[in-house]
């Protein structure tokens, strides 16, 4: 497997989850201190490994060398099997994930956890403008025509506005105060990337945060948009105004994190992106494996 530098394994971003959540994070190498697998373990009070909130995977690097394609397996089977014979020991406080380059999880499955799949969208950049829905173009002209303009920004009273607006509108909360995101870029520098789109009388339409590692990938991380301005344009103006400004900045590529809910999955879709799996591990218990059936279910 080959995957870019991560903003998850970014000292930042271990910093803020230790402060956020109360989570230990500890990097860790597979088989040995030496070895090729590098990844970032967070822990509970209890030592077991979890996925905090917020976070999309673990991030993990795998450092290939040049072999005959055997001996290639044969390290990454073996690098794996430690990764997963160490989680088995330690112990899984829930279910965590895996970035979409780690496509291998024999090894897991061989020490008996239970493998999840889900998908995202890899988008990559630039953008071409014959890869992007006509209609995603004519809303963003639209809102531009109307006055809309976008920035990056360091007002993050400005882009909690826009993600207040989407939490009261979905009935979730991502859990982020004004201190938080001022934390985060405080320990991130450049790797948090805040944008907002004003309408024409500098009111806070739409934002997004992205983190991204230089010379690595860019993840789509939050967003928020004002109830008003779902049908105004700002969205697609603001995301094609982040995408050229991640391309200007050397990101070869932004991953979307996730297109798992239909109506996301198809908003998401409409910028050209490939559709990527990633895998998931959890314990294989009986309230796992009732939580799966209630969700089939619920499917259905």
């Amino acid at each position: 497997m080959t995957a870019l530098p991560s903003p998850l394994a970014l000292d930042g971003w271990l910093e803020f989850n230790e402060r956020k959540w109360g989570v230990r994070a500890e990097r860790v190498r597979y088989p040995d201190e030496r070895g090729p697998l590098s990844t970032v373990l967070y822990l509970n009070r209890r030592g077991r490994v979890l996925l905090p909130r917020l976070n999309p995977y673990l991030p993990v690097t795998f450092e290939e060398r040049k072999s005959a394609p055997y001996r290639a397996i044969r390290a990454w089977g073996s690098a794996a099997r430690a990764f997963a014979v160490d989680l088995r020991g330690r112990g899984l406080a829930g279910t965590i994930a895996f970035p979409p380059a780690v496509r291998d999880l024999r090894a897991w499955s061989w020490q008996g956890f239970r493998i999840g799949v889900r998908y995202t969208l890899i988008q990559d950049l630039p953008v071409p403008e014959t890869s992007v829905d006509p209609a995603n173009r004519r809303r963003a002209r639209r809102a531009a025509a109307a006055g809309y303009r976008c920035e990056r920004t360091d007002s993050y009273a400005d882009v909690l506005a826009c993600i207040s607006g989407t939490e009261q509108r979905q009935r979730f909360q991502y859990g982020l105060s004004l201190e938080d995101l001022r934390m985060l870029s405080a320990a991130m520098g450049d790797g948090l990337r805040a944008y907002v789109c004003y309408d024409p009388a500098g009111n806070p339409a739409a934002a997004r945060l992205i983190l991204y590692c230089p010379d690595g990938e860019a993840i789509d991380w939050v967003n928020g948009t004002q109830r008003a301005e779902l049908a105004s344009g700002a969205v697609p103006l603001l995301i094609s105004f982040a995408l050229e400004d991640l391309h200007a900045a050397g990101a070869p590529a932004l991953d979307w994190e996730g297109a798992n809910i239909p109506s996301i999955a198809a908003a998401k879709e409409r910028w050209g992106g490939r559709i990527e799996p990633w895998f998931t591990v959890e314990p294989l218990t009986v309230s796992n494996l009732a939580r799966w059936v209630y969700a089939q279910f619920r499917y259905r």
